[in-house]
C-alpha cells in the first residue's frame, strides 16, 4: 500500500476515535499496523478493505484491537434513482440518503 493510503487510514482512525459511540482514549487510537484485505465480501466484493491494528488499553499486545475499514460506495439501486447522490446538492450528508 502507498504511504498516502496509510496516512489516510491513520487519519481516519484518529477521526473515528472522537466519533465512536464509546470514545476511545488517545492511546487506543494509535495505529500499530495496516494491511490490505483481499477476496472478502459479497455486496462489497471488489471494494478496498483494510485491517488496522490499534493499541489497546495497555502496551501489551494481548489487548490490541483489529478494526476492519471498508471502502464505502453508494448502493447499486441508487444509480437509477431520482434521489441519486450524483443529483444531490453539494454537501448533503451521505447518512441521510434515500434511494427509493
Amino acid at each position: 500500500m502507498s504511504a498516502a493510503t496509510r496516512t489516510q487510514l491513520v487519519d481516519a482512525i484518529a477521526a473515528y476515535r472522537t466519533t465512536a459511540g464509546q470514545l476511545l482514549k488517545t492511546s487506543e487510537a494509535v495505529v500499530k499496523d495496516v494491511r490490505r484485505r483481499t477476496g472478502a465480501g459479497t455486496g462489497s466484493l471488489g471494494r478496498f478493505r483494510w485491517y488496522v491494528l490499534v493499541e489497546g488499553d495497555t502496551s501489551a499486545a494481548s489487548d490490541d484491537r483489529i478494526l476492519e475499514v471498508k471502502q464505502e460506495v453508494d448502493p447499486a439501486p441508487c444509480a437509477g434513482s431520482p434521489t441519486s447522490p450524483t443529483r444531490w446538492p453539494a454537501g448533503r450528508a451521505s447518512g441521510a440518503r434515500r434511494c427509493w
